[in-house]
């Protein structure tokens, strides 16, 4: 189980670039199987869900996150690499 705190890119407001705090995790409850949640202001998203941006909803696969220059545990990167192949069967 690991969280990675990153942030999330929202291009769609028109109003330059808002970035949101976020992370990815397998600690909340909604993450099942070891698959990882994106938790926002304590809400967790798997990667087909609906997220509502001031740009409006955007599924969570579809969301440009920007992910740590390091990682503190070896974790870490298998819970992005975990997000990222999630977010290719969204294609």
């Amino acid at each position: 189980m690991s969280t990675v705190n990153v942030t999330v890119l929202d291009f769609g407001s028109g109003e330059g670039t808002d970035e949101i705090a976020a992370e990815l995790s397998t600690d909340h409850a909604a993450s099942s199987y070891g698959q990882p949640v994106l938790v926002i202001a304590g809400e967790a998203y798997g990667v087909a869900d609906l997220v509502r941006l001031p740009s409006g909803p955007v599924p969570a696969g579809k969301l440009k996150l920007r992910y740590p220059d390091s990682l503190e545990e070896a974790g870490q990167a298998t819970l992005i690499r975990l997000w990222e192949r999630a977010k290719g069967l969204l294609s």
